[in-house]
């Protein structure tokens, strides 16, 4: 039972692009923390930085003048930047305000303790640090809105994975074409394999197949060889055995026939010796079809163009005793000059065959039709006969080794049907048959 199966290509893009997503994803996580750590550190420090410079810058006027406050000039309008309204300070000293920036009114009622914190106002989210000089009494303030972070963070790790999102599909691209051509010496061989016949057990030609699919190929070629070997034992039996018999069949046949003459005034001896007779020509032509069979099976040529028209006619002729002697009528329609690549003497034995089995369960005075045609690209070649026919029943039977209709009848070995098979086989043709009213039958043998 064959499981079901999977796609090599697409295993291989899980594997390798699976990984990958995987560690983009935790890379990405590991950016963002990382990121997110690190700029907290830098803004934290420039905070810092911002509180001090600010005590440096403003503690001398607080200490000397003592004012209740340091008014701070309009701000310039010819230079702005965006993130302004997210930054601002206020200095107090001794719990008195001295100064603020003008963002700073909106923040009246949030209090801060000392170092870094975090406050929520209004709905959003500020980092504040609170400077307290304990020599002077003077605190500064300085919160920025956690926008200008967050914003950051998502810039630098949009910058990693933009291209991630972009250059995966590319490597997941690269990563298939690369399968589908390391695949392709298997598809290869993979077509080799359905191009050939049945009777091509050659070895498979490896010469451009990676290291790790050459076992199998070695594999493949070490099975065909025994296959091979096997076939050619069984076909050396087969037309030895079958040479074996021709020599003391022949002369059964003869004696036989000897003994009929002898017998001629012996009436009780007579169907005795018809029916050994009989039985003796069905065997003897048993033997010519294992032969042809053998032959068939054994046979190494190259197809080469056949001009079938020709083959057919000459077929004919040589045939065209036998239906004298039945009173029978062969009628050809060939039409000239159709030409076919394949092996001639298997395409001889194919017409003879069934012209022969035509003949044979046609009645005396019978008449038979071979025919030959080109159409659509198609060579169709019909016997057909007014004989008796075939019962539906046993149409899709006729064609297995050695199936007879009616095993009791003397006639017929069951193996001119199944070469007749065979040869198709060979050419990568079809062969059909059908019954025809009133009565008769039609084999049709489709070339492409």
């Amino acid at each position: 039972m064959i499981k079901k199966s999977y796609s090599l290509r697409l295993r291989l893009m899980a594997l390798i692009g699976g990984p990958i997503v995987l560690a983009g994803i935790i890379v990405g996580g590991m950016a963002l923390m990382f990121t997110y750590h690190e700029i907290g550190e830098v803004y934290d420090a420039q905070l810092a930085q911002a509180a001090k410079l600010l005590l440096q810058l403003t503690q001398h006027e607080i200490m000397d003048h003592d004012r209740h406050g340091i008014s701070l000039e309009p701000e310039a309008t010819d230079f702005s930047h965006l993130y302004e309204k997210k930054l601002w300070f206020r200095i107090w000293q001794k719990g008195r305000l001295i100064t603020q920036s003008h963002e700073a009114d909106a923040f009246s009622n949030t209090i801060a303790s000392p170092g870094f914190s975090k406050q929520c106002t209004k709905g959003f989210h500020w980092r504040f640090f609170v400077y307290v000089d304990d020599k002077t009494g003077i605190t500064v303030e300085v919160a920025e809105n956690q926008e200008v972070r967050t914003e950051l963070i998502l810039q630098i790790l949009g910058s990693l994975v933009l291209p991630g999102i972009i250059f995966l599909p590319l490597i997941l691209l690269i990563v298939w074409i690369g399968t589908t051509k390391s695949l392709r010496p298997i598809e290869s061989i993979a077509n080799q394999l359905n191009l050939r016949n049945a009777q091509d057990l050659s070895p498979i030609c490896d010469g451009k197949a990676p290291r790790e699919i050459i076992p199998f190929i070695l594999s493949l070629n070490r099975l065909f060889l025994r296959v091979n070997e096997t076939f050619q034992r069984e076909r050396e039996f087969t037309d030895n055995a079958a040479h074996e018999l021709r020599t003391p069949l022949a002369a059964m046949k003869t004696q036989t026939q000897v003994l009929a003459r002898k017998a001629v005034q012996i009436p009780d001896s007579k169907e005795g010796l018809d029916n050994l007779h009989e039985s003796i020509n069905r065997a003897s032509q048993l033997v010519e079809q294992l032969l042809s069979f053998a032959r068939l099976q054994s046979h190494s040529d190259q197809p080469e163009q056949v001009h079938l028209s020709f083959l057919v006619e000459d077929v004919l002729r040589e045939i065209h005793p036998l239906v004298l002697q039945r009173s029978q009528s062969l009628d050809a329609e060939v039409e000239p000059g159709i030409y076919l690549q394949g092996y001639p003497d298997a395409l001889g034995i194919l017409l003879r065959n069934l012209v022969d089995n035509a003949i044979k369960y046609t009645p005396e005075g019978g008449a038979i039709t071979v025919s030959l045609s080109r159409n659509a690209n198609k060579t169709i070649l019909t016997v057909s006969d007014n004989g008796s026919g075939i019962p539906e029943e046993h149409l899709d039977k006729v064609f297995q080794r050695f199936y007879r209709i009616n095993k009791s009848a003397g006639t017929g070995s069951g193996l001119g049907l199944s070469i007749a098979k065979w040869v198709t086989d060979m050419h990568h043709a079809s062969v059909t048959m059908e019954n025809l009213q009133p009565h008769g039958l039609a084999v049709r043998v489709t070339f492409e």
